[in-house]
């Protein structure tokens, strides 16, 4: 609106003003009298935009708002055809189409109409001031003469025709700096998001009485961490990924609730962590705050050592991969997918693609160089698509990744083929898994149960799973008898694969009564 429609506005309202001043000032010169009825065109235009700005303002916004109902149902219907007609909800969604089409064309329809109100006043006193130029024309014929009545008159015909343009254009202008001042509003009155606070790891804003907990943050690798880089992570930062929540809390706006409650958890090096509670009990929160998408009301995160609050979040963003429930693949080739910025050789591209499952599908659809489509003959999966994301992530080579429910929209058969992928990829990096499927996280290190933004269970699968009264074995036993079978039988044959290899490690956790597992 401010790019285009305010630019196109003031351009023809400067063109139309400047006509019509030329003409009031040619008029006035020609026949004083008339700048009497100049200066109380100046007051019938002001009394009009005083009555027509406001209803044409409140009608805008209405035809906005009936014109977003009517396209969201149609956007709604389109996409739930299948849907629709499983449920023989035709004729009602076909009735609902009707109705909110009548009442946006009757919007429409009221603009329009007010329009036409604005245009007849226009005409009207335009037509009043010929009237008026053409009597001062005959009481006056012999004092201006015929040359200084055909100016004045030819003049007053032309300003019948723009006055009512300039007025238009007038108010529209006035509408759309509405857009100037809102945009305004935002640059100024809407925080920026994670301003760095380099002083924050030192400046006593943690729990625990300005400092954070040091029996957690000594498990983080800070071999590095004195020299930082120019914005303000240490040098070759991530390297390890090793993660610490220490007593972390957080929320989505001032006025709201806390969302993440003094949550406080470590993980080492290669550790692979599931995090699963019910809806809203702030899984995917803890992703956020590690991506530093709201700033934290108290306590720190440290990666590999590193407080993230000291660094841009450039910076933090580009030492983390994450692969969200919805595959993000970009219009383009696998190429421009997978390096977009031309930072690899064709070999590491090829390493991946293979790493991923991905050959066979690359070489037919073109190679390197072949689009990724979502339709067509050479129409990507969704499972495919994915994919390409995990060989995206595989090519940076960060030690930390995230999965927020990447396999939420699969098949059970692409689920498997997608969680083969990342087991074998990404054996050794650090992994946080949002898990929605028991299965996806049984065979974790650690598992995290959330409720309510508290952080109440952290330890083993079969540690938690000894436990008939833990949270985490209550959700296994909710899957049903069969299923919760299966997945205590995966976490204990996961724990004895662990323990003949040699890569057990005790988990103490304390239960809700006292009862500590190890």
């Amino acid at each position: 609106m401010m790019d285009e429609n305010l630019v196109d506005s003031l351009h023809y309202l400067g063109i139309y003003g400047l006509i019509m001043l030329s003409t009031i000032i040619t008029v006035s010169t020609t026949i004083y009298y008339f700048s009497v009825f100049a200066g109380v065109l100046i007051i019938v235009t002001l009394i009009m935009l005083v009555f027509y700005l406001p209803a044409a303002t409140k009608l805008k916004g209405h035809r906005t708002s009936t014109a977003g109902a009517l396209v969201g149902l149609v956007a709604e219907t389109l996409e739930g055809l299948s849907v629709i007609q499983a449920f023989n909800k035709t004729e009602y969604f076909i009735q609902t189409a009707i109705q909110r089409n009548d009442v946006h064309h009757a919007a429409v329809f009221t603009g329009e109409s007010l329009n036409l109100w604005l245009a007849h006043w226009c005409d009207l006193y335009g037509a009043i001031l010929v009237l008026a130029v053409s009597c001062f024309a005959v009481g006056l014929a012999e004092e201006l003469g015929a040359a200084t009545v055909g100016l004045a008159f030819s003049n007053t015909i032309q300003m019948l025709v723009f006055y009512t343009w300039s007025v238009r254009f007038l108010a529209e202008s006035l509408f759309n700096l509405a857009a100037v001042e809102k945009i305004g509003w935002l640059a100024t009155s809407i925080p920026v998001e994670g301003a760095a606070k380099a002083d924050s790891a030192s400046s006593g804003e943690a729990g625990n009485g300005g400092k954070p907990d040091l029996s957690i943050v000594v498990t983080a690798d800070k071999g590095k961490s004195g020299t930082l880089d120019a914005e303000g992570a240490p040098i070759n930062w991530p390297s390890r990924g090793t993660v610490v929540f220490d007593n972390v809390w957080m929320k989505y706006a001032p006025s709201a609730p806390f969302a993440l409650k003094g949550v406080t958890f470590s993980l080492a090096h290669h550790d692979k962590v599931g995090v699963v509670g019910r809806t809203g009990s702030g899984k995917s929160t803890l992703l956020l705050a590690l991506y530093r998408m709201f700033e934290l009301e108290k306590g720190n995160i440290f990666v590999d050592g590193a407080n993230i609050s000291s660094m841009t979040l450039r910076r933090l963003r580009r030492g983390l991969s994450i692969i969200p429930q919805e595959p993000v693949v970009f219009s383009g080739t696998v190429r421009t997918n997978l390096d977009p910025f031309s930072e690899h050789t064709d070999v590491e591209l090829w390493d991946v693609i293979k790493q991923a499952s991905l050959e066979e599908q690359v070489k037919r659809t073109g190679g390197l160089d072949g689009r990724v489509a979502g339709t067509g003959s050479g129409a990507w999966s969704l499972g495919q698509q994915q994919l390409v994301c995990l060989a995206r992530a595989a090519l940076r080579k960060v030690p930390v990744l995230c999965l927020d429910e990447a396999t939420a929209a699969m098949d059970p058969a692409t689920e498997q083929e997608v969680q083969a992928v990342i087991k074998r990829v990404f054996q050794a990096r650090t992994i946080i898994t949002i898990a929605h499927r028991l299965d996806t996280v049984i065979e974790s290190d650690k598992v995290l149960v959330m409720e309510a933004g508290v952080l109440k269970e952290n330890a083993e699968p079969s540690a938690l799973l000894s436990d008939r009264d833990s949270m985490f074995s209550k959700l296994v036993d909710k899957t049903g008898d069969a299923a919760a079978a299966a997945l205590r039988q995966m976490a204990a044959d996961f724990f004895a694969s662990r323990r003949n290899a040699g890569h057990g490690r005790a988990t103490e956790w304390v239960g809700p009564r006292g009862w500590v597992g190890c």
